[in-house]
């Protein structure tokens, strides 16, 4: 059995050491690229004289033979005059179904709605108390669903669980409560506040409805649209799936006038014609460019540290014993060897592969505008037309956009205000780990363990206790026998225990605050762009 056990965690620990490899590597080359770019490369600025708009389709065709081209053209022509029936048959089973997933939310918050709404008609109103959790755990997380203890009319005491959870404990243990509850049937009850009972019924009825309304706004500021009056179309260009590179121009060092562009195109129009913008260059190849902004290095950062977070858990717990040590070897070297015969069957075919070639000579020797193909250069008019459609789909996200950031701001202030009232009323007192327990969840994602610490402590009054830590992970982060810091109030020991973790107490609230405010630049960065681009 420990044979078997060992097997398994060397198994996890294995894909944790691969996507700490991983992360670590996409994220030191983007590092790496940022550093060796601010050291070498000289600055400049350089002017948008031109955005080039290229499809999908026009790339694709853009390395075939004219004839090719031709063909492939014609044959989608009949192609889609084949399946168009096809495809309105299609679209119609898509929308039926879509229908019917959102009369599904309608239906959940129409029952849900009635229930409450006539337990306040028949109901009884009394006060309890949380007297326990009930914790189910699954793919998605841990849920919390209150008990509660509540007397009836006739004095009977009835402990019932909450069909309401959470994702943590939103009441404390022993918090009085108001209680509604069915004098015919105690176990159905309602408790909280109105607002508390009444705003999930009202999520699930208006959901469909906002999600609708999105999508019809949407439609009707995109694409292209008939006159209703003649029948023509009005001009708009359906720019759907339409990639734009910006073409630079700027002199180098040498007094050459150098027309290039950036490596990537987008389908956004991010610089507008004739804006200049600092850019870095090669003096070997001013053909070569990068910006000067940090979103390189935020990528690099996001990616790089996390796979040393990754990589050092696997290494913590690859070398606890010697089996499961021996296990992560053997599945490294079967990777390896997996890996060294497909790459010695490639050299044996020929030449690299097109996108090693395309790759070295984009990314690294820099993109001439006179290579450009299958595209067209935009006119003023369609430039123009294009920006103001993309205003128009900014304004709609904005606010959006502004919600959100409130959303993380106002969670991550309140978690954050609740660490600090913790922190100020708790004591510390050291604690061990004893055992570890295993919480096995199966869903539709497949069947896994989460491991949680078990942890004895004994407080001032020389009183033990013992308590299963919230936050859990697999592998397990924690061994029997290891050394820690408990931190808990002391009116409540019993509940409101939990792990010392030092910086990573704040962990949440500040991810929830630095999302909110990068949401909230986001949001400014918007404003300004479409209050411009309205001007044109």
């Amino acid at each position: 059995m420990d044979f078997v056990f060992s097997a398994f965690e060397a198994w996890n620990l294995t894909g944790l050491l691969i996507l700490g490899v991983v992360f670590s590597a996409i994220g030191g080359g983007l590092l790496y690229d940022f550093i060796h770019w601010r050291k070498k490369a000289i600055r400049t600025m350089a002017k948008v004289y031109g955005i080039y708009s290229k499809t999908k389709r026009e790339e694709d065709m853009t390395d075939e033979m004219p004839d090719e081209a031709f063909a492939k053209a014609r044959d989608l022509v009949e192609k889609d005059k084949v399946k168009k029936d096809k495809e309105e048959v299609s679209s119609g089973c898509v929308i039926a179904f879509i229908a019917c997933f959102l009369m599904i939310f309608v239906a959940i918050g129409l029952y849900t709605g009635y229930r409450y709404v006539n337990l306040c008609a028949i109901g009884i109103e009394t006060q309890g108390q949380v007297v326990d959790y009930k914790i189910s755990s699954d793919s998605d997380g841990t849920s919390y669903f209150p008990v509660v203890s509540f007397q009836d009319e006739r004095g009977r005491t009835f402990r019932v669980e909450s069909d309401m959870g959470s994702g943590s404990k939103f009441f404390e243990i022993g918090e009085e409560v108001p209680v509604l509850y069915d004098p015919s049937d105690p176990h159905y009850m309602a408790m909280g506040s109105l607002w508390r009972n009444i705003l999930p019924p009202l999520a699930f009825l208006l959901f469909p409805f906002v999600l609708v309304g999105v999508i019809y706004f949407l439609a009707e500021h995109s694409g292209s649209r008939e006159d209703t009056v003649t029948g023509v179309k009005k001009g708009k260009k359906n720019t759907s799936g339409a990639m734009y590179h910006t073409l630079l121009e700027f002199s180098s060092s040498r007094g050459e006038k150098i027309q290039t562009r950036f490596i990537w195109s987008a389908n956004w129009i991010h610089y507008e014609i004739g804006q200049r913008l600092p850019i870095l260059y090669k003096k070997s190849n001013p053909y070569a460019i990068r910006g000067v902004g940090y979103t390189q290095l935020v990528f690099g950062l996001f990616f790089f540290v996390p796979g040393l977070f990754f990589l050092g858990m696997a290494a913590r717990e690859m070398f606890s014993s010697f089996a499961t040590s021996l296990f992560v070897l053997l599945f490294i070297a079967i990777v390896c060897l997996h890996m060294f015969r497909s790459l010695k069957k490639k050299l044996k075919k020929g030449p690299r592969p097109p996108f090693f070639v395309s790759l070295k000579s984009d990314f690294l020797s820099g993109l001439k505008n006179e290579e450009l193909s299958g595209g067209s250069l935009l006119t003023m008019p369609q430039y123009k037309q294009i920006l103001k459609k993309q205003a128009k789909q900014t304004a709609l996200m904005l606010p959006v956009v502004l919600v959100l950031a409130v959303g993380f701001l106002s969670g991550g202030w309140y978690l954050g205000k609740d660490m600090s009232v913790f922190l100020e009323t708790s004591v510390s007192v050291p604690g061990e780990v004893i055992s570890i327990e295993s919480v096995h969840n199966n869903s539709g994602e497949g069947s896994r363990y989460t491991y949680y610490p078990v942890v004895a402590f004994t407080d001032f009054n020389g009183q033990p206790y013992r308590f299963r830590d919230s936050v859990g992970s697999n592998p397990s982060f924690w061994d029997i026998g290891d050394r820690l810091t408990v931190l808990y109030t002391p009116d409540r020991p019993e509940t409101t225990a939990r792990i010392n973790r030092g910086i990573f107490n704040w962990i949440i609230p500040m991810a929830l605050g630095g999302v909110g405010v990068l949401m909230l630049f986001w949001a400014l960065k918007l404003y300004r762009g479409v209050q411009k681009r309205q001007r044109l």
